[in-house]
């Protein structure tokens, strides 16, 4: 099946949009415009590497901005604000209305760009979460910076271990993000396990940016996990990432993958953990999102 992912990806259709789809539903990637200074100087987005780096996203009239301090000397590479977390961060951004007074979860979190952007947006709980202690310090120092100290919650959370997620909550986020944290053999079956044990097992939605798969041996099994089906508890939609027409972005972020896994309470269970199936959608979209939360409480 080496041909697998690259026929999921073909079959979810284009990129997971609003089009004419009624409020709620999911918004397009190509509706918020992104800029990006660095030290006080305009960049483009593959360029954040080093410094103060400010991130402000608009759609509309609406637009927030962001401070960070790029520390991937002193923290790794966790400490860089990377372009996959910059995707996400539109995706939130596009879809806000959609994630306020929702509970959100960030696996992997980096910098925490996505998370921030939930609490700035009205997410009523953020979670940002990594397994690197100095990087949840850094997420601290950055949620204080954004005077969102006080509405995202960080803690340590390892995907291959499940006391971490058992602490996280079990069943109990709407959302789950998750941007680039598939790095070896074993990560895609983790991430997709702790999705599927996170997300709330009535309604739900985790949305990820990741690199294509062969770019690494993890995510070449985490597509393949995706196309296994027919049982499972989750489906996906892959598409390629829109970027703004105004922005040059790096080769390596046009081949991102726009990556959402909503829950199938109809599915069955799989004892190894959670494969998920894909599934194609007019348009590349499902129905009114809104109506995977309308029966759920708060």
């Amino acid at each position: 099946r080496a041909d697998s992912g690259a026929a999921m990806a073909a079959a979810a259709g284009a990129e997971v949009d609003a089009g004419s789809a009624p409020q709620g539903a999911c918004a397009a990637l190509s509706d918020v415009q992104v800029t990006v200074t660095v030290d006080g100087v305009l960049v483009e987005p593959s360029a954040v590497k080093s410094g103060s780096c400010r991130v402000r996203l608009a759609a509309g009239d609406h637009a927030i901005e962001l401070k960070f301090d790029n520390e991937a000397r002193q923290v790794g590479t966790g400490g860089r604000l990377w372009g996959a977390s910059l995707h996400l961060a539109r995706w939130v951004f596009a879809n806000r209305e959609l994630l306020r007074g929702r509970r959100v979860l960030e696996l992997a979190c980096g910098q925490a760009l996505p998370s921030l952007v939930a609490a700035c947006c009205g997410a009523a709980e953020v979670l940002a979460t990594d397994v690197v202690p100095s990087v949840l310090d850094l997420v601290r120092k950055n949620a204080a910076r954004n005077a969102q100290k006080d509405r995202v919650r960080v803690a340590p959370l390892d995907l291959s271990a499940a006391g971490g997620i058992l602490g996280a909550g079990v069943g109990s986020w709407d959302f789950v993000l998750f941007a680039d944290c598939v790095y070896f053999q074993g990560m895609g079956e983790d991430l997709l396990r702790a999705t599927r044990m996170l997300l709330r097992h009535d309604s739900g939605l985790a949305v990820g940016v990741l690199p294509g798969r062969g770019v690494r041996a993890g995510l070449t099994s985490f597509y393949e996990a995706l196309a296994a089906g027919p049982t499972s508890e989750l489906r996906a939609e892959v598409s390629p990432v829109s970027t703004a027409e105004d922005l040059t972005w790096d080769v390596k972020d046009l081949l991102l993958q726009l990556v959402c896994l909503r829950v199938d309470p109809g599915g069955a269970t799989c004892k190894d953990g959670p494969d998920a199936r894909s599934e194609s959608s007019e348009g590349g979209r499902w129905e009114q999102l809104s109506d995977l939360f309308s029966d759920a409480g708060d």
